[in-house]
């Protein structure tokens, strides 16, 4: 009957796609480069998943090309900025420029500029990282007097000194020795107007110091111009003044001696002993 020889061919065809189909798995599983490829098609699906996992956290750690290259930038701008000025004008005690006056770091004794032909000195100040760095700074030429400013700075400021008048000053000179007539070397050479008896009560922005080399000798730079009383003062020693000294601008005074007394026993010494001729 027709409808009996339909079902018998429906299922020979199902039949024979059975077969197929398990003919199929057999050649699959007997090839080993299909397997490989298999694997390697799952492995590359995982690994793609797990470069996606990866890709999201790498984003995220590592900044964009724009920032990569403007951060140097940043951080140079930054160094730049963490510096201040100093600005000062010199000039004589006519309004006149000064030439070469020599401004220097008062507790590192370096040479930061010169004064221009216009007097003028424009300077960078190198800050720490603190948000305030503190400076000392003496303006310096031979035969003036020096100047000398002190003071906080911060970033970016300009510290404006104005004008600053160097005064004319001369030069003293002079040996310190024992009672031997032996140099004293180390000992403290001081200046002022005033009596050495007022001398502690006292304080004179003109004063000048100096200390005495391995031979004795020193050197007062830019010594007001007048009168000066110059003594010294060792270790062990009595401090001892000489007559005033008569300073004159732009010359040096020479040979001044002043002679210690003996040495003190340990016992003996005391701070200060004032003898003032």
């Amino acid at each position: 009957m027709p409808s009996r020889r339909v079902l018998i061919a429906l299922v020979l065809l199902a039949f024979a796609l059975v077969l197929a189909l398990a003919l199929l798995d057999a050649r699959h599983d007997s090839d080993p480069r299909g397997a490989a490829r298999s694997s390697a098609a799952e492995l590359g699906a995982q690994a793609v998943e797990t470069e996606l996992e990866r890709g999201g956290v790498a984003e995220r750690e590592i900044p964009p090309a724009s920032a990569q290259t403007t951060a140097p930038q940043a951080a140079a701008g930054g160094d730049r900025a963490r510096v201040a000025r100093l600005r000062a004008r010199c000039v004589d005690e006519a309004g006149r420029a000064l030439a070469g006056i020599r401004c220097v770091d008062v507790n590192t004794q370096v040479l930061r500029a010169e004064s221009a032909r216009d007097g003028r000195i424009d300077v960078e100040l190198a800050l720490s990282a603190a948000d305030e760095t503190r400076f000392a700074i003496g303006l310096l030429a031979d035969f003036r007097r020096p100047v000398f400013a002190d003071r906080g700075v911060r970033l970016g400021e300009v510290w404006d000194l104005g004008d600053v008048v160097l005064l004319p000053a001369g030069r003293i000179r002079g040996r310190v020795v024992d009672a031997r007539a032996l140099p004293v070397s180390g000992a403290w050479i001081t200046s002022t107007r005033t009596s050495f008896a007022r001398w502690r009560e006292t304080y004179e922005d003109d004063s000048i110091t100096a200390v005495t080399g391995a031979d004795g000798v020193f050197l007062l730079e830019g010594a007001p111009v007048g009168a000066l009383r110059v003594a010294a003062r060792a270790p062990r020693h009595a401090l001892v003044a000489v007559e005033p000294i008569d300073v004159a601008p732009g010359l040096e005074t020479g040979g001044v001696e002043i002679v210690l007394g003996e040495a003190l026993a340990a016992d003996d010494a005391f701070d200060v002993c004032v003898l003032d001729p």
